[in-house]
C-alpha cells in the first residue's frame, strides 16, 4: 500500500516536472523569437 501511494506520488511529480520543463522552453523560445524581432 505505501510503496503503491509512493509510486503515484513520484509520477505525478514526474509528470509535473516534465510539463514544466516543457513549458519553460515554450517560454524561452517566445523569448527568443520576440529578442530576435526585437533587434530586426
Amino acid at each position: 500500500m505505501v510503496s503503491g501511494v509512493r509510486c503515484q506520488v513520484i509520477t505525478i511529480i514526474f509528470k509535473f516536472d516534465l510539463v514544466s520543463f516543457n513549458f519553460g522552453h515554450y517560454i524561452k523560445f517566445i523569448y527568443d523569437v520576440g529578442t530576435q524581432k526585437g533587434r530586426k
